[in-house]
């Protein structure tokens, strides 16, 4: 298989219809989404420690103090329900995004390869018919990685208690084995996609044909999951430099030790990261697009009868 080419062409595709972008912003929506909360009305600062922070840090703290300590401990629960509620509905908002921007990723990536011209409207007309069935295969993904995740939780809490801790030793080797697991059912998530939504399957020939393909192709598959795995995280790093040099201005004025350096610190703040919002958007949906016409190129190649 011809890596260069098809990372190549995956670069012209995305290039020449920017329209693509559009879909790598929200197939990013569901790339991953972390939120918590919680606290207590006992909170208390330590006034010894602020000594050694400057004035206006200090004064934060101690305001920030008093007023928790302020908050009833039926208000801090009630924020706590209704923050998880609110967690709860985005990550199925994002959900739903995120799948109809891969769908639309891997239709408009294939039309492309075809010689079609792609506008947004061509796009959506080509995600119609196949992002039920993209839905509920992700969704039974997932369902699957949550039931697993929660067996492995239980075993670990049970030997915790029965053992008082010596137990978990014993789940070292499965830790180890999580990280080249989750690779694997990455890959295997990517290609039942491909399935699904190039060959027109439904999700359990889909979840078949992925297996096939990835049984056959292993080696070359193998190499493009390491050459995407490792673009992304270069690609990641230089783009998150521009973004942490906004917010170094921000952390030299809020280290002074004035009123007005903590508000240029908050100003600077606010500005670095309106700024930084909407180029990650940007910068998040080129980077997906390319990775999502990567793997469909790749699919549309190693799933070719060989010769």
């Amino acid at each position: 298989m011809d890596f260069g080419k098809i990372l190549t062409k995956a670069w012209q595709i995305i290039w020449n219809n920017k329209v693509l972008w559009i879909f790598g912003v929200l197939a990013s929506c569901g790339s991953g989404a972390q939120g918590g909360g919680g606290g207590g009305s006992n909170y208390s600062f330590d006034n010894e420690s602020s000594g050694q922070l400057p004035p206006a840090l200090q004064d934060f703290f101690q305001n920030m103090d008093r007023n928790v300590n302020q908050i009833s401990e039926e208000t801090i629960a009630l924020f706590v329900i209704g923050l998880f509620c609110v967690i709860c509905i985005i990550s199925i908002i994002a959900m739903f995004l995120s799948v109809y921007g891969r769908v639309g990723l891997m239709k408009g990536t294939q039309a492309a390869d075809g010689g079609a011209s792609l506008t947004f409207r061509s796009i959506t007309e080509l995600v119609g018919p196949f992002y039920w069935r993209a839905f509920g295969l992700n969704l039974l993904l997932g369902l699957a990685v949550f039931l697993v995740s929660l067996v492995i939780g239980v075993v670990a809490f049970g030997l915790a208690i029965v053992t008082l801790g010596v137990g978990l030793i014993c789940l070292i080797p499965l830790l180890c084995l999580l990280l080249p697991l989750g690779v694997v059912y990455y890959v295997f998530t990517q290609l039942a996609n491909n399935a699904l939504v190039l060959e027109d399957l439904n999700i359990g020939d889909a979840l078949s044909r992925a297996w096939e393909v990835m049984r056959s192709r292993a080696g070359d598959i193998a190499v493009m999951a390491i050459i995407l795995f490792v673009g992304n995280i270069i690609a990641s790093i230089v783009f998150a430099i521009p973004f942490i040099l906004l917010f170094v201005p921000a952390f030299l004025a809020l280290m002074g030790d004035s009123a007005q350096a903590a508000n240029n610190a908050l100003t600077l703040g606010i500005v670095g990261i309106c700024v930084a919002i909407p180029l990650g958007l940007v910068v998040s949906g080129i980077v997906r697009s390319y990775i999502e016409g990567a793997w469909t190129l790749t699919f549309l190649q190693v799933s070719q009868p060989a010769e």
